[in-house]
Parts: structure tokens; C-alpha cells; sequence
């Protein structure tokens, strides 16, 4: 189901449609809380709301739609915490939550998604850490936790993610050293991770990222230069300083 030039609130009335598999509404000017008839839906496997004025929580009741391949719930206004339920739904190809009001920390659970291909939840108030977990979720490609208030440092474990192309922390404030281990992601295309309170020297083993195509490093308080073979490789766009 698609439809566009909506106002008011999300029709609840949705609840009938029980054989329901994609719901779009995305890109109208909905308002109001997500209503708890939208997850009773068992069979929906793509829920997109995104670029709506949608607001209140994300409930943990998003844990039964068990079947969910892709959520699209940017561009609104929601607020309170990420529901660790997004973890009970194995199915996930997709979670795109940027452009939102999110606080707390990103759940652990997120770990158990090895369907998971992209993780975008740029652009909120999530706090803490970056879980260690996040490095079993090995289906990952793209993975953009940039523009939040995010600390600690930067788990080592994020060098496990083979299948990475792109990967966005910029604007947050992780401290400590960039870990060696990044420079195992060989499929890396970009690297953002400018902004940040990073210290300590840009590591060698990024010589190995053989397919990097734009690598932004400026506003850390890093020392060192650029590994020689970085420095080789042709149209490659750095931003160091």
C-alpha cells in the first residue's frame, strides 16, 4: 500500500488489512504517534513512514512484526529510546532511523541482525558507546552513526564487518585511538570520522584498504600521516586537516 498527500494521523483503520505485506506512506505530512494497530500486522515485511511529522516513542511492539525486511522511519520527530526489540527481528535488511530525536544508547541487540544491511541512525541524540556487538551483525554494508553525542572509542570489534563499504562516525565524541582493526574491512569505500576527540597516529594497517575512494579524518587530534600506499592510490579524496 502507497500513498501520498496525506495529513492528520496514521489511519488505524489499517489494522483490517491483515494480509498487509508493504505499507509506504512515507513523504506525506502525517502527525501523531505510530498506532499500535500498525503492529498487528504480522504479515508486513516493509513498514516506510519516513519524512513525516511523526512523534512519541518507537514501542517495543515493533518486536512482533517478525517478518520485517526494511524500516523507514526517518525525517519525522520521534523521540525516546532505540527499542531493543528491533533485535527479535532476524528478517532485517534495512533500519533507516537518521533525522530524528532518539536519546539513549544504540541496543546491543542490534548484534543478532546478520540479514542486516544497512544501519543509518545519523542525526539524533543517541548517547554512550558504540556496542562491541554491532561487529556480529556481518552482513553489514553501510553503517552511519554520525551527527549523535556518541563516546567511548571506537570498538575494535567494527573490524569484523567484511562486507563494509561505507562507514560514517563523524560529528560524535569518541575518543582514544582509531583501532587497527579497521584497516581489516577490505571492501571499505568510505571513512568518515571527522569530528571526534581520536588521538594518537593514523594506523598503518589502512595501507590495505585497497578499495578506500574517500577517507575524512580532519577535526581529531590525530599525529602521524597517511599510510604511503593510501597516498598511491588514484582518486582518492582525503581530508586529513
Amino acid at each position: 500500500m502507497e500513498s501520498k498527500g496525506l495529513s492528520g494521523r496514521v489511519p488505524t483503520k489499517l489494522a483490517h488489512l491483515t494480509e498487509l505485506e508493504e505499507l509506504f506512506l512515507n513523504y506525506n505530512q502525517l502527525s501523531g504517534e505510530i498506532p499500535p494497530e500498525i503492529f498487528q500486522l504480522a504479515q508486513l515485511r516493509r513498514l516506510s513512514l519516513g519524512n513525516n511529522e511523526l512523534t512519541g516513542a518507537l514501542p517495543e511492539d515493533i518486536g512482533r512484526l517478525t517478518n520485517l525486511t526494511g524500516l523507514n522511519l526517518r525525517d519525522n520527530e520521534l523521540t525516546g529510546k532505540m527499542p531493543a526489540a528491533l533485535g527479535q527481528l532476524p528478517e532485517l535488511l534495512t533500519i533507516q532511523l537518521d533525522y530524528n530525536m532518539l536519546e539513549g544508547g544504540i541496543p546491543r541487540e542490534l548484534g543478532g541482525l546478520k540479514n542486516l544491511r544497512w544501519l543509518i541512525i545519523s542525526s539524533n541524540g543517541l548517547t554512550g558507546g558504540i556496542p562491541a556487538e554491532l561487529g556480529n551483525a556481518t552482513g553489514l554494508t553501510y553503517l552511519d552513526l554520525s551527527g549523535n553525542p556518541l563516546g567511548g572509542e571506537i570498538p575494535q570489534e567494527l573490524g569484523e564487518l567484511s562486507d563494509l563499504r561505507q562507514l560514517n562516525l563523524w560529528f560524535n565524541r569518541l575518543e582514544g585511538a582509531i583501532p587497527a582493526e579497521l584497516g581489516k574491512l577490505g571492501n571499505l569505500e568510505q571513512l568518515n570520522l571527522s569530528n571526534n576527540d581520536l588521538t594518537g597516529p593514523i594506523p598503518s594497517t589502512f595501507g590495505a584498504l585497497e578499495r578506500l575512494e574517500v577517507i575524512s579524518l580532519r577535526d581529531n587530534q590525530l599525529s602521524g600521516d597517511l599510510p604511503a600506499e593510501l597516498e598511491n592510490l588514484d582518486d582518492l579524496v582525503v581530508q586529513q586537516h
